[in-house]
Parts: structure tokens; C-alpha cells; sequence
């Protein structure tokens, strides 16, 4: 059985374009690789709780717009 993901990786995958911003940019924000970014943004592993504060910090939204509901 797939894992489903809480977070929208499709609005995290926007707000990076409206941004203008690569994956290696938000890694980078996050101090982590791009390789591991890329596997967050693509949903094969989880972002964690404090990588969501700081994306929603970065592009100035409430963290709750990061997730699926």
C-alpha cells in the first residue's frame, strides 16, 4: 500500500515556481541536499515540521496552505 503524504506537495511545488526558485534554492533554505528535497517535493519521504515553518515563513503563507485537507 502507498504512503499518503499530508502535505501538498503541489502547492509547495508552486509556491516554489511563483517564487521563481529551483529545488537546489529551498534546499539550500533548508539546509539539507537537493537529492533530499527532491524526494520530499516528489512525496517519497516526509517534510519535517520545522522544514514546513520555514517554507511557509519563507513565502509569507499560513503553514496550514501546505497541507491536504
Amino acid at each position: 500500500m502507498e504512503k499518503q503524504s499530508v502535505v501538498n506537495v503541489n502547492k509547495i511545488k508552486g509556491l516554489r515556481a511563483e517564487h521563481d526558485e529551483t529545488q537546489s534554492d529551498v534546499a539550500e533554505l533548508l539546509g539539507i541536499s537537493i537529492t533530499t528535497y527532491q524526494n520530499k517535493e516528489w512525496g517519497l519521504t516526509e517534510f519535517k515540521p520545522s522544514e514546513l515553518k520555514t517554507l511557509a515563513d519563507h513565502w509569507g503563507v499560513d503553514i496550514k496552505e501546505l497541507f491536504l485537507y
